[in-house]
């Protein structure tokens, strides 16, 4: 029997890129939305509970490469993110720099900080760059702008010099917008802060 699409079966080539459930596991939703409000008076609900491993994935046709998202892990992901805070190329705008057990410390607060969390990003498996995705209300950006409650942001990090250049980087940072969108349909906007004196030479 032969089946004829109608138009309202057809879905577009961008809406499936931006809806299909195939490119994230879905954050895990609270049981009740309570709203709360920042010492700035900045209202938002709960957040969802953070993901626990590999959150967003993805083949790349241009690259062809796999990238992949997940949550950054103790003791894991200590000395990659130790060893890439003090390059000489990192440290001065990350301002990370330092011991092995300070980057413990760091990484065990942002742990138990309900508004972010710390991300590895993988090309094949290969870990590339760390990330911190937040959610924009609570952190220190949201008194700055006329920030929505589902705003979210992230601070971004091409760590591996493998992995730099446009090419690389606009993969991977369209992957890392995209699943701030998927992650909450709520969610309007994606805010970044880099550093005004950051200019930085891709090659």
């Amino acid at each position: 029997m032969s089946h004829v699409l109608e138009d309202k079966d057809l879905l577009s080539r961008s809406a499936f890129l931006q809806h299909a459930p195939i490119w994230h596991r879905p954050d895990s939703k609270p049981d009740r939305q309570i709203e709360q409000r920042t010492e700035h008076g900045i209202q938002y609900p709960t957040r969802p509970a953070k993901p626990e491993d590999v959150f967003y994935q993805r083949y790349l046709y241009r690259e062809k490469r796999v990238v992949s998202f997940r949550k950054a892990q103790l003791p894991r992901d200590l000395n990659g993110f130790h060893r890439w805070h003090n390059d000489p190329a990192i440290a001065p705008v990350w301002e990370l720099s330092g011991s092995k057990a300070s980057h413990q410390e760091y990484l065990s607060k942002m742990e138990s900080d309900p508004h972010q969390f710390p991300v590895i990003g993988e090309f094949d498996g290969i870990p590339f760059g760390y990330f911190e995705i937040y959610w924009t209300a609570e952190d220190r950006l949201g008194p700055f702008y006329d920030v929505d409650k589902f705003d979210r942001g992230a601070h971004m990090l091409s760590a591996n010099a493998r992995f730099r250049g446009w090419r690389y980087f606009s993969a991977w940072s369209r992957s890392i917008v995209h699943y701030c969108f998927l992650a909450d349909l709520n969610t309007q906007n994606v805010m970044g802060e880099p550093r005004a004196d950051n200019k930085k030479c891709w090659h």
